[in-house]
């Protein structure tokens, strides 16, 4: 706190502002949560359940509704509807755009049945592919280049997505007030495609390729094949390298990768993800957390890397915009943000991912985002979105 930061109340909303009792923190723990939320914890079958039971000690009179709740990791989309229609769960949540329209469908040909409602209208999270700008082929920033306008994104969106998944363009969607329509973002070009990937070639001697790191899930590889499809198109040949999730990350954050899927930018103020766009970026095999490595010129393997001041107008827009609490100002410094981005081309987005919630017709309370007053009553109406706040559900009989 040794400079301005009008964006902290943000910053509250996110990991940091999550604070765990020393209790939780220990080994002991780590099985046994306490906090002082509207559940108790009860047991724990890991990989199996999760059962808590109401407090009666919640700070917030008459909450919660329910006596118990019980959690099922259901990781297969499928297997999460198949549950759902055999009543084994009444409520669960989806990011598979096809799921999100078949349910859709159902609760609009029999309202009194299923339910379902998603974050569609808010600024959710965007999937893109990070390129690691450290080492080759995308230290030189016409592959990147090449590969931005390789992509067609709206090709994307309705191939993949069923056009659940709207195009993006930028950490912004078209909803969010901070969204700025920058005119330097690539737009799918074939033809650019083809001739900046033997530029490319030309100068290095070799043809524009590189390996793309993506989870096992079958929805991700789809859309993998769909780039692949089309960087083929341009010549640019793209191997897949397939990871569980956990792997990713990490080799995300290590610097162990060319290309790797991710997924960003759903919070409300561009500032919760300061760390990723405005962090200094370390060499690697060290951690960072602006895992592009954006700002950093490097040998082809990632070494000998020095500033080249690339996130430089970046850093300096992100610290300007928590000097004040004007929006118009934070504005004017997000748009400087979103045209650097389109130039650094660290990031190629691709689509805003949607999420639902879905649940039976005896549920009732899952868009109620009733937010407390200064005395725990019900205050203003919060933008209900797929982590549903618990406390407000009840069921009917």
């Amino acid at each position: 706190m040794n400079k301005p930061w009008s964006t902290f109340p943000h910053i509250l909303t996110a990991q940091v502002g999550t604070i765990a009792s020393e209790e939780t923190l220990t080994a002991a723990g780590s099985l046994k949560p306490v906090g002082s939320g509207p559940f108790i914890f009860e047991k724990w079958v890991t990989g199996q359940s999760l059962d808590v039971r109401k407090n009666p000690n919640y700070w917030r009179k008459g909450f919660p509704y329910l006596d118990n709740i019980q959690f099922l990791p259901l990781s297969d989309v499928s297997s999460r509807g198949n549950a759902l229609e055999s009543g084994s769960v009444n409520i669960f949540e989806t990011s598979d755009a096809t799921q999100i329209l078949s349910y859709t469908k159902k609760a609009t040909e029999n309202p009194g049945g299923v339910q379902i409602f998603t974050d569609k209208a808010s600024d959710g999270p965007k999937i893109f592919i990070g390129l690691n700008t450290t080492k080759e082929p995308f230290n030189d920033p016409i592959a990147r280049q090449a590969v931005a306008y390789s992509g067609d994104v709206v090709e994307l969106s309705s191939q993949a997505y069923e056009n659940v998944f709207p195009p993006a363009y930028g950490p912004f969607s078209e909803n969010s007030p901070f969204f700025t329509k920058v005119d330097n973002y690539p737009t799918h070009n074939l033809e650019k495609a083809k001739a900046l990937a033997t530029e490319y070639e030309q100068k290095h001697g070799k043809k524009l390729s590189f390996s793309a790191n993506i989870t096992p899930d079958p929805a991700v590889a789809q859309v993998a094949q769909v780039l692949q499809s089309q960087a083929a198109d341009a010549g640019i040949e793209v191997t897949l390298n397939r990871e569980e999730q956990v792997k990713l990350i990490v080799d995300a954050l290590t610097g162990n990768f060319q290309a790797t899927g991710f997924i960003l930018f759903g919070s409300p103020h561009l500032d919760r993800e300061y760390v990723f766009v405005a962090a200094p970026p370390k060499e690697g095999p060290q951690s960072s957390l602006n895992f592009t490595r954006n700002g950093l010129a490097c040998d082809n393997n990632g070494t000998n890397c020095k500033p080249n001041g690339a996130n430089d107008k970046i850093v300096a827009a992100m610290d300007k915009a928590r000097t004040t609490n004007d929006f118009a100002k934070q504005k004017e410094q997000y748009d400087i943000v979103q045209h650097e981005m389109a130039n650094n081309l660290n990031f190629l987005f691709l689509v805003q991912q949607a999420n639902a919630v879905v649940y039976d017709k005896n549920v009732h309370g899952a868009k109620l985002w009733q937010l407390p007053d200064e005395n725990g009553q019900p205050g203003a109406q919060g933008y209900p979105n797929p982590q549903t706040m618990v406390f407000n559900l009840w069921l009917s009989r």
